[in-house]
């Protein structure tokens, strides 16, 4: 069957779905409490079924991951020199940028404070905090384009699971 990234992510997330419902069964059932002279109860739990599903669901989350995985080698990025697996660190990176430059972009220019003895301080930023605020809104807007072309990657390129 050849879906889009995006339906393939969305299985995968189905899947997992499942598996993380079947565990939690099987936490809740896999014993029976009774008391003394009381016959013990059925389960619907199956040790060997539950086993076996589980071990289905991995292969196929493993075949749809190795799946996209390669289709991040080789499926470019629109706009951006680099495979999606590429775009994806990228976008990793920028996010981490950002938030620093955004918490650079909120301190104070000069500030001044008078401790408890009376000795006055001052600090001054190193940098302009209003490069880092531009600079961050600058960067906003690129991983804005980033995002937006690795989503349109995912929705136009398919694989076959």
């Amino acid at each position: 069957m050849k879906v889009c990234h995006k339906e393939a992510m969305k299985r995968v997330k189905e899947l997992e779905d499942k598996k993380t419902r079947l565990i939690n069964f099987e936490e809740l059932s896999n014993f029976v409490a009774y008391k003394d002279g009381e016959t013990a109860p059925k389960s619907d739990y199956s040790y060997s079924e539950t086993r076996a599903e589980i071990k289905c669901l991995d292969a196929e989350i493993r075949k749809i991951k190795h799946r996209l995985a390669e289709a991040n080698c080789s499926v470019n990025v629109d706009g951006f020199d680099m495979t999606l697996g590429e775009g994806l660190v990228y976008l990793a990176q920028l996010n981490g940028e950002l938030q620093r430059l955004n918490a650079m972009a909120y301190a104070q220019q000069n500030a001044t404070t008078v401790t408890p003895n009376g000795v006055t301080i001052h600090r001054d930023c190193a940098y302009s905090v209003k490069t880092a605020a531009a600079d961050a809104e600058a960067l906003n807007a690129e991983i804005g384009k980033l995002q937006v072309a690795i989503d349109r990657a995912n929705l136009i390129n398919y694989i076959e699971i």
